[in-house]
């Protein structure tokens, strides 16, 4: 089966910068309608059994506009567990007065979720543990062995908590996956109950190059790169990497033929005792940058590459599954000093197309 996952479009909150969470105040702007009936242009040519929804107003609003665009025949089913994660004390502030309310909390919540928690009303809750199980319910009993194509409309911490339960990960993981408004994530999974991550927050219906990176252009965005075993990079835009020696990496296991790139290459390896040092050393380097972003390319063989992300940026296995034995396969990450963890931005089991030209 198939399962994608839309995050509702730009709200009024969003713009305010207020945390949401399972408050039911927030609707759509104009530009979040917008978005809405573009994701809905771009699932025209999907087929789609199902459409489950958060019942919260924004994302109802999505839901029922993209129902609309892509003539879905039944009506959409709203399911109270898709709803945000539930912080009362935090809903409608925005998220400098949750720090200046809450600093070591909200260092918590975003450092080391697995450990959020949080006395309201006299009692010690867990919100993003809540979360999950409530996210866990619903796979189990929508999800789990359905054959049906399944669209699931709601929120940014949902769609992260029903990508991490999907592939077996915990709450730890939990902001490491970038989601933005109204772009596209899938999931398969087959009877066997394998699951694999294959499209992550793809933003191209909107036109943009790359998705917008969560806080102020700094550190490193890493654009990696599998192949097969020889690398093919004709038609290539390469306009978006630094204009520099070390922009583009390619890993020596690879065949290069006759390459010619407009920026001049470097050369790693990888043995059985890891990664070359001048990468790593380069990528801490740029990651320390504060004043602006540097953007590299990364390309490897499609069988390592998920080693030499999981060595540079502690990335999961689990979000690369279908990187194996993938003869194309693309990812961006964006790291800096102001994340506690490297974030991933953008996958996709091809040559993302914001790369071609």
């Amino acid at each position: 089966m198939i399962l994608t996952l839309i995050r509702h479009g730009l709200s009024d909150f969003n713009i305010a910068g207020r945390f949401q969470g399972s408050g039911n105040l927030a609707q759509l702007s104009d530009k979040g309608i917008e978005q809405a009936y573009r994701v809905g242009d771009a699932l025209g040519n999907h087929s789609i059994d199902v459409i489950y929804a958060s019942p919260l107003l924004r994302t109802s609003q999505t839901a029922e506009i993209i129902a609309k665009v892509i003539r879905h025949p039944h009506p959409v089913w709203f399911d109270d567990r898709l709803r945000e994660v539930d912080i009362p004390d935090w809903q409608g502030l925005t998220h400098s007065e949750i720090q200046d309310k809450s600093p070591a909390l909200f260092k918590i919540f975003h450092e080391c979720p697995e450990k959020f928690e949080m006395y309201s009303e006299g009692i010690l809750r867990r919100p993003l543990s809540d979360l999950y199980q409530r996210v866990a319910g619903f796979m189990s009993e929508r999800i789990s062995g359905s054959n049906s194509r399944i669209l699931v409309v709601s929120h940014l911490g949902t769609n992260q908590a029903l990508i991490n339960v999907a592939l077996g990960l915990s709450e730890s993981n939990h902001h490491r996956i970038q989601q933005s408004q109204c772009a596209v994530s899938r999931l398969k999974l087959n009877a066997a109950g394998a699951v694999k991550l294959t499209k992550l927050n793809d933003v191209g219906h909107f036109g943009h190059v790359l998705p917008k990176v969560k806080s102020q252009k700094s550190g490193i965005r890493v654009i990696f790169l599998g192949l097969a075993d020889r690398v093919n990079l004709l038609g290539l835009d390469f306009s978006i990497l630094n204009v520099e020696k070390d922009s583009v990496w390619i890993e020596n296991a690879l065949d290069p033929g006759k390459l010619t790139l407009p920026l001049k290459l470097a050369v790693f390896g990888m043995s059985s005792y890891g990664l070359d040092k001048s990468l790593a050393e380069r990528i801490k380097r740029l990651r320390m940058c504060r004043n602006h972003m540097n953007t590299l390319l990364i390309v490897a063989r499609s069988a390592s590459l998920t080693t030499i992300a999981e060595s540079l940026f502690e990335i999961p296995q689990e979000l690369m599954t279908s990187a194996r034995n993938s003869t194309e396969f693309s990812m961006v990450i964006h790291d800096s000093t102001e994340h506690a963890r490297p974030i991933v931005q953008l996958l996709s089991n091809s040559i993302a197309d914001f790369l071609k030209q």
